[in-house]
């Protein structure tokens, strides 16, 4: 399961990146083939671990499923191995999907991390005054930083349509009598 770039800048606009998360284990949970005898591990994404696993069971159909449990838990990579797999995984599938950027944009784009300083030089070319490149998190405080420092106006949001600001009056008048 991937979360797209998107969905993360609009869920930040909206109900918060916690929820995202919440809604992301709801709907991975929701597609396991099977739904009995499973103990389920989730890394806590909320300051809250229990909170955190209420909030997901909530929303699943049915649950308690049959013979099935589940916790969250702060730092639940470092102790459980299954957690620790599926963090390694997932940070495989990044990697390949900012490999599949740089090649779709015809360069290097670096790890992605703020600290990477090709990942700093990338974005003269991926966040244009004309837009921000698909596959970047628009409300990523790198690139709002980078705006601000190399661009005019507000850094887009997504989902908002771009206007400019257009005279009310068209008069040479500098009175409107």
């Amino acid at each position: 399961m991937v979360i797209e770039p998107e969905a993360i800048d609009v869920a930040l606009q909206q109900q918060g990146l916690n929820w995202l998360e919440v809604e992301g284990f709801r709907d991975a949970i929701t597609k396991l083939p099977v739904k009995h005898d499973l103990s389920i591990v989730a890394d806590a994404c909320d300051v809250n671990a229990q909170r955190f696993t209420d909030r997901i069971t909530a929303g699943l159909e049915g649950w308690p499923w049959s013979g099935c449990s589940m916790i969250s838990e702060h730092k639940a990579d470092q102790h459980h191995p299954v957690v620790a797999m599926a963090s390694i995984l997932a940070k495989e599938e990044r990697d390949r999907r900012i490999n599949a950027m740089s090649d779709r944009v015809g360069f290097e784009v670096g790890s992605g991390y703020p600290s990477d300083p090709a990942t700093k030089s990338a974005l003269h070319r991926l966040v244009l005054q004309e837009g921000i490149d698909a596959q970047v998190r628009w409300g990523w405080a790198t690139v709002e930083r980078f705006w601000s420092e190399h661009l005019t106006g507000d850094v887009p949001v997504r989902g908002v349509q771009r206007t400019e600001q257009r005279r009310l009056f068209h008069t040479d008048s500098s009175s409107i009598s």
